[in-house]
């Protein structure tokens, strides 16, 4: 048992979206494909369907193909999640467990 006291259930990182637009992109395929293109727009929802899985950014960092990392500068406190060779996404975590993450923004990562 885990802390909640039920038999296999395990807690999983609380996704919020920055804003509604981020949020219509995760749940429309046609306006998350008109933003970004079929490649990153397939991998965006999969980045946020592995954030759901996850028990923490502890869980995300041992995945190393999603190249989750800290990042400085203007965007200390803020962390990133490759979309591919150009894009990624930009997580801000709400909570010192970091069970809480509010996903900020997708960017292309030399346009910051």
């Amino acid at each position: 048992m885990d802390t909640l006291g039920v038999i296999g259930y395990t807690r999983s990182v609380d996704v919020r979206f920055g804003t509604e637009k981020l949020r219509t992109a995760y749940e429309d395929e046609k306006a998350r494909t008109r933003e970004w293109g079929l490649v990153v727009a397939r991998l965006y929802v999969r980045r946020i369907d592995t954030l759901h899985a996850a028990e923490n950014a502890q869980t995300l960092r041992a995945l190393q193909s999603l190249r989750f990392h800290a990042l400085t500068g203007q965007r200390k406190g803020q962390y990133a999640v490759d979309l591919g060779p150009a894009y990624r996404l930009i997580l801000a975590f709400q909570d010192k467990a970091m069970t809480v993450v509010r996903v900020e923004e997708v960017s292309k990562h030399y346009d910051d």
